[in-house]
């Protein structure tokens, strides 16, 4: 079991030039799969944008192990915090193999477990650039949990899937937080499948988050 990690928000407010939410205040020490819902334009991703120090805070603290996100360097923070966001990144013409190891540790013996997981043995020989929209999504979630941060936010990862992709890898999301404890933060239209398997939600709503 990997060490526990403590993550608070203190009176959080998040957004660009004016605050899109505000008194966001919790305190995560557990690994949790913490859905995310909430109608488009409602805050969402700028609050993970924000938990992936892409942009700063406009109030309040984000403390990790009591340490404010503002005294990390962007690298540092890339070893707490990966990502998968909803839209199919362009893709150099590079093996999958590779892409996985992008960004992260070559020698991670959970490479070959997360590839199996994910169902993608026959992609990685292939050239990125070749793949399907949903193939690559699910190779892009690969090399996050390749990552192998703390916490991952994944932000509609599973938009280009089909119905039967979908439903593993909303298990498999579920299987991390479990078994690798991992905290994942997770944005999701599917309201339902995020209800069957988060272990708390959050509603961003009105400027505001609120626990169902």
């Amino acid at each position: 079991m990997e060490k526990t990690i403590s993550l608070v928000l203190k009176n959080l407010s998040v957004g660009y030039k004016n605050s899109v939410l505000n008194g966001i205040t919790t305190e995560i020490n557990s690994p949790r799969l913490i859905g995310i819902i909430g109608r488009n334009g409602s805050g969402k991703s700028t609050l993970t944008k924000t938990l992936l120090k892409i942009i700063p805070p406009i109030n309040g603290e984000i403390l990790l192990n009591n340490k404010n996100i503002n005294d990390f360097s962007v690298k540092e923070w890339a070893t707490y915090f990966s990502a998968v966001f909803s839209g199919v990144p362009n893709v150099p013409h590079i093996l999958v193999n590779e892409l996985i190891d992008l960004g992260c540790n070559k020698n991670n013996p959970q490479k070959s477990e997360i590839i199996k997981w994910l169902k993608i043995e026959d992609l990685i020989n292939k050239y990125a650039d070749e793949l399907s929209d949903g193939q690559l999504q699910k190779v892009m979630i690969a090399r996050a949990l390749n990552q192998n941060t703390p916490y991952i936010i994944l932000d509609e990862p599973t938009n280009h899937l089909d119905y039967i992709a979908k439903d593993e890898i909303f298990s498999l999301i579920k299987e991390i937080v479990q078994n690798r404890q991992k905290t994942i933060f997770l944005i999701s239209h599917e309201i339902e499948k995020v209800k069957n398997v988060a272990d708390e939600i959050w509603l961003v709503e009105n400027g505001k988050i609120t626990n169902l």
